[in-house]
């Protein structure tokens, strides 16, 4: 589109350079994992999460088009890019309404076995009246719906499943196109700053909702937010006074539970703060969704000095086929 057809339709300048051909050792290793894990110790990486930007407009698609998306997506992602002790790549998760996100959150993370949950932001809504008086103007007339405040739906129940799943709720998206990221010109304009912008909006929205005083991180687990572009925030030295750090240092437990039923031998891996009122939580079909309608027994137990240490060892544990066979025929 020619730059005084953009201007007359009000639209902003789209990125020109996303493709670089000049340093093609770079380009592929964009999208080939393997080089990837290959050159992580080149970059100075101990650990990466890989959210694919194929995914950032997928999960806002209205009338179940983006959920449907998301899950094709999450399958190729899963089947191509394999999560090593260094690697680990994001589920797509469309946020149009809290059921498609809670139904996608079950497949993507329950099924498919992917740690981290990409949450689809924001979504952008109709405005009631502009739909009401002026229908033919809906598609231009749009607010943007950031879940915590003032939300169409109530996201409460997407957000209590992330914690059922031990999974954090994190966000990665962009604001351009919209606010004053609308040069149809001058697409550094639009482009600078863009990533931290729309997480800001999720973090106040999340905040100020009250969602982090009603899913507290003690809980089981963190909701975090991808802050992009946080070389644009200064730094803060750690503080030994400040709660997240003694959250982290908590003396967590990681366990492996196992379950004899009619479809044979089961084992489950996770980890938690206090190991009695896990294993009756999982007893009574308020542990985790895989863990329902069955009788569990402690196989396997380890204590950890924190948090982190312990969501690193359940990580390897899951993976563990061997051992949990082993424990499986002792149990």
């Amino acid at each position: 589109m020619m730059p005084a057809e953009r201007c007359d339709l009000g639209l902003a300048a789209e990125d020109f350079w996303v493709q670089p051909s000049k340093n093609t050792l770079d380009r592929a290793t964009g999208i080939i994992p393997r080089l990837l894990y290959e050159r992580l110790d080149e970059f100075g990486f101990d650990f990466t999460v890989l959210y694919p930007s194929a995914g950032l407009l997928v999960p806002r698609m209205e009338d179940n088009e983006g959920a449907e998306r998301s899950r094709a997506l999450s399958i190729c992602i899963s089947a191509t890019i394999f999560a090593t002790s260094r690697i680990t790549p994001a589920a797509i998760i469309p946020m149009y309404t809290p059921e498609e996100a809670i139904e996608e959150l079950d497949y993507s993370i329950g099924r498919l076995g992917l740690k981290v949950a990409m949450m689809g932001h924001p979504v952008p809504r109709p405005i009631p009246q502009v739909s009401r008086e002026l229908p033919e103007a809906t598609r231009w007339a749009r607010r943007m719906d950031v879940f915590g405040l003032e939300s169409a739906f109530n996201y409460d129940p997407v957000w209590a499943r992330c914690v059922e799943l031990g999974v954090p709720a994190s966000f990665h998206s962009g604001s351009r196109g919209f606010g004053f990221r609308l040069s149809p010109l001058n697409f550094t304009y639009n482009r600078i700053g863009h990533f931290t912008a729309a997480l800001e909006a999720i973090c106040k929205a999340i905040f100020m909702g009250g969602v982090t005083r009603r899913f507290h991180p003690r809980s089981t687990h963190l909701m975090t937010t991808r802050l992009a572009e946080s070389s644009a925030v200064p730094q803060t030295p750690s503080n030994d006074n400040d709660p997240s750090s003694e959250i982290d240092s908590m003396e967590c437990f990681v366990y492996v539970l196992g379950s004899r039923g009619k479809n044979g031998y089961r084992t489950y891996v996770g980890w938690t703060t206090d190991l009695e009122r896990r294993l009756a939580e999982h007893n009574a079909g308020t542990g985790a969704r895989s863990t329902r309608g069955r009788v569990w027994v402690l196989l396997y137990v380890e204590q950890h000095a924190s948090r982190r240490d312990a969501m690193s060892r359940e990580w390897h544990l899951k993976r563990d086929r061997r051992l949990r066979k082993r424990l499986a025929r002792s149990g």
